[in-house]
């Protein structure tokens, strides 16, 4: 038997720095500030490709590839 695996990321608001290091090398641009809440960091998962960058690149930890 098999099971469907979703991979999804996500990022940890109480981690979060708000250096951008992760929006600054994001190879498909998928990483945003919402600047009118709180400069809040945001994943759009449409545009991700998974490549785990962010995850690599983020200093506090913040961003994480999640299996749903």
């Amino acid at each position: 038997m098999y099971r469907l695996v979703k991979i999804r990321p996500i990022i940890i608001d109480e981690k979060c720095k708000r250096c951008e290091l992760c929006v600054d090398n994001c190879q498909k641009g998928a990483i945003i500030v919402e600047k009118d809440n709180g400069k809040r960091v945001k994943i759009d998962i449409e545009i991700c490709s998974l490549c785990g960058t962010c995850v690599l690149i983020c200093p506090s930890s913040a961003v994480r590839l999640c299996v749903f």
